[in-house]
């Protein structure tokens, strides 16, 4: 895990670092339903540069074991 591997103070200077890179790219976040991802965990998004795009699930059609059937959630209409 990079946490246990990396000294804090390096880990410090890695994310400074980071902070600092100009490039033109993107960082895309997909949060899937049940995720643990929250809101103050992607807050540290607005301290680096490039772009970012949050992504939440509208729709959602999967089989559902429990139920023996098929499960949907959220609506296309929403689009």
């Amino acid at each position: 895990m990079l946490y246990g591997d990396i000294d804090q103070e390096n880990l410090k200077k890695l994310y400074e670092t980071c902070r600092k890179i100009t490039a033109n790219y993107k960082i895309v976040v997909s949060i899937l339903d049940y995720s643990s991802i929250t809101k103050e965990k992607l807050r540290c998004l607005q301290d680096y540069s490039m772009d970012v795009e949050i992504l939440k699930t509208i729709y959602k059609r999967e089989f559902s074991v429990w139920a023996n059937r098929q499960e949907i959630r959220g609506s296309l209409e929403e689009l």
